[in-house]
């Protein structure tokens, strides 16, 4: 039995008990005499009634022991073989290296020995045991190792030698510390072997190999394995499914082989199995179903292959179910909307077919659907607008038809909304600008027809991402577009819309990315457009844009990307365009501008193919040749 806590028994807020008794004195008068006569005092009335704290030593009366030094900061040594093993780990770990090792090696009880905070060795915790808070056999043992992102590297020796130990970190995944101090434990999982009081082990990125061994059922009281980001390998045996008392099991981003173990059922207490990016191929088995405790089920990035098992709804606690990047192949079975508490379901990168079951309206809890890159066919259902906390609804890539709901409109928790490269045609339903969470509308690669809605997407306050490429808009791009001052990226390329460039874009102070190429454009390029200052990525090519060339772009300071081609400018490139320092790619075809107004600054090189070459004068040297930018290492190329 542990009572490490028991002075808290004591003292509340730092202050002795004793002292609050004292002031309630009087009410226990006659108690007080009655004993003071007898002399018949207990351990903890002793305690109790001393008005002072005894000084740090060892008294001798043993009954007094147990409490009288918990209260005053004297903590039992750990036994020797304890010692023993943590001064292994030190030596074998690049002690002398770690970037926090205070007080190890330097004091003779790891555990601290004055009752002054941080007077252990760093990353040891301790508790103190014995078999009453009164006993003379008081002992401390070490419960915990705590040494995360710490820079420990090498092979650590077996930690049998700390046989209660509860609790293990040595990971390098998550922290905040710099990725300088991280920690680098290799040798394989045999270290933890004989830990039966082990409740959690974490080890993520780290550089642990081998297999998983057989010993790793002696684990009886773990709940957590965290070995994420290691090259563990092999087959994962039938021993682990011994561990009844496994709660969390994270293996992900290892180099695990084999098919799933079909015991995996049998772990009735099993709520997280991560196994994601490893190497299991085979189905998932049927029996998995049973593990009823399931909460989270991640096997993404494998290759596992087979249909989804339709037992997968009987999970009544499942919250996640992340399947994608694996060949699973055959329709989403509609048993799986039973799974009435999930939240996050992940079917991307498969070979599913079929159509969108319109039961997936009826999961209340979810939020995030991702159905990307499989081979769908139909339309998106109607009852779909019901599962009214979606915030994610990824279904590009797939062979979608027919119009895009109104109802989608009504989501109002919606954050992203990814319908690209399907097949939907008409207009965007000006409904669909009522969905006021939107940060994300990517309908690229459609065949959407009509003109871009003026009344409403202006109105969407937090539209981030507005991707329109590719489909068969016409029309002008309306001046309320320029109201959405959250925008950061404008892609209308490939449409057919016409009219100029407004100017209003120009006030769109986080916009980085402005892409209006292969489409019917006109006029000049407005100079308002300069003030768009966080301009990463202008791209106007394929247009028929005259005027010229605003000098003012070289004031984008961070311009990296800036495509001109196929239009019909005239007057020469402007000198001041050199002094977008940041600029990496100019595409811009030489041919193109007119002939009686092709000079090139002094920066740039006229090459035989009539291109541009462009020379930075930070000596970064770009070649254009036909629209393709090719990064040279000399700021004078000769073309082929």
């Amino acid at each position: 039995m542990r009572y490490g806590r028991y002075c808290g028994l004591l003292q509340k807020n730092g202050v002795p008990r004793r002292a609050a008794l004292k002031r309630r004195r009087s009410d226990s008068d006659k108690l007080h005499r009655k004993l003071h006569h007898s002399r018949k005092f207990t351990v903890l009335e002793r305690v109790l009634r001393s008005s002072k704290p005894r000084a740090t030593t060892v008294p001798r009366n043993p009954t007094v022991d147990a409490v009288d030094v918990a209260c005053n900061g004297y903590t039992p040594p750990l036994p020797a073989e304890e010692i023993k093993t943590l001064e292994a780990l030190y030596h074998s770990l690049g002690g002398p290296e770690w970037h926090i090792k205070k007080n190890w090696m330097k004091s003779s009880n790891p555990c601290g020995s004055s009752g002054i905070v941080g007077d252990s060795w760093y990353g040891v915790e301790c508790e103190t045991f014995g078999g009453s808070p009164f006993s003379e056999h008081l002992s401390s043992h070490v419960t915990g190792l705590s040494l995360p992102q710490n820079h420990l590297v090498g092979k650590p020796p077996r930690l049998d030698g700390l046989p209660h130990l509860l609790n293990v970190d040595f990971s390098s995944v998550g922290s905040s510390v710099s990725q300088d101090f991280g920690n680098s434990v290799g040798g394989s999982l045999d270290a933890l072997c004989g830990l039966g009081n082990l409740s959690t082990a974490q080890l993520t990125g780290n550089n642990l190999t081998g297999s998983i061994p057989y010993c790793i059922q002696s684990l009886t009281n773990v709940k957590t394995l965290e070995l994420a980001y290691n090259g563990i390998g092999g087959s994962m045996p039938d021993e682990i499914c011994r561990v009844r008392s496994l709660e969390d099991r994270i293996l992900s981003v290892n180099a695990l082989t084999g098919t799933l173990p079909s015991c995996l059922g049998n772990l009735s207490q099993l709520a997280v199995l991560r196994l994601e990016i490893n190497q299991f191929h085979g189905s998932i088995p049927e029996e998995l179903c049973q593990a009823n405790a399931l909460q989270e089920l991640v096997l993404s990035d494998n290759a596992l292959t087979g249909t989804l098992p339709s037992c997968l709804g009987h999970l009544s606690l499942l919250k996640e179910l992340i399947l994608g990047i694996n060949p699973f192949h055959g329709p989403i079975p509609e048993e799986l909307c039973q799974a009435s508490v999930l939240g996050i379901l992940y079917l991307s990168d498969n070979a599913l077919t079929g159509i969108l079951p319109s039961c997936l309206g009826s999961l209340s809890q979810l939020t995030e659907l991702n159905l990307f890159n499989n081979q769908f066919h139909g339309a998106i259902p109607e009852e779909l607008c019901e599962a009214s906390a979606l915030d994610i609804l990824h279904v590009s890539d797939n062979a979608l038809t027919g119009t895009l709901p109104s109802c989608l409109g009504s989501l109002s928790q919606l954050v992203t909304l990814d319908l690209y490269t399907n097949q939907f045609h008409g207009p965007i339903p000006e409904e669909l600008c009522k969905a006021s969470a939107l940060e994300g509308l990517d309908l690229l690669e459609n065949a959407l027809t009509g003109i871009i809605p003026s009344c409403c997407l202006g109105n969407l306050s937090q539209l981030e991402d507005l991707e329109l490429s590719t489909n068969q808009f016409h029309g002008l791009i309306p001046e309320e577009l320029c109201q959405a001052s959250a925008l950061e990226g404008l892609y209308l390329s490939d449409n057919a819309l016409t009219g100029t460039i407004p100017s209003c874009l120009g006030d769109l102070s986080q916009l980085l990315h402005l892409n209006l190429d292969i489409n019917q454009f006109h006029g000049a390029i407005p100079e308002e457009l300069c003030e768009a200052s966080a301009l990463e990525a202008l791209v106007l090519s394929k247009n028929a844009l005259t005027g010229i060339i605003p000098s003012c772009l070289g004031n984008l300071s961070q311009l990296t990307d800036l495509e001109l081609s196929i239009n019909q400018f005239h007057d020469p490139i402007p000198e001041e365009l050199c002094q977008a320092s940041a600029l990496e790619y100019l595409f811009f075809v030489q041919q193109c501008i007119d002939e009686k107004h092709s000079q090139l600054p002094g920066n740039f090189v006229s090459s035989s193919s009539g291109d541009a070459i462009a020379r930075q004068q930070s000596h970064r040297c770009i070649a254009v040749r036909m629209g393709v930018a090719i990064p040279c290492e000399h700021c004078f190329v000769e073309q082929p």
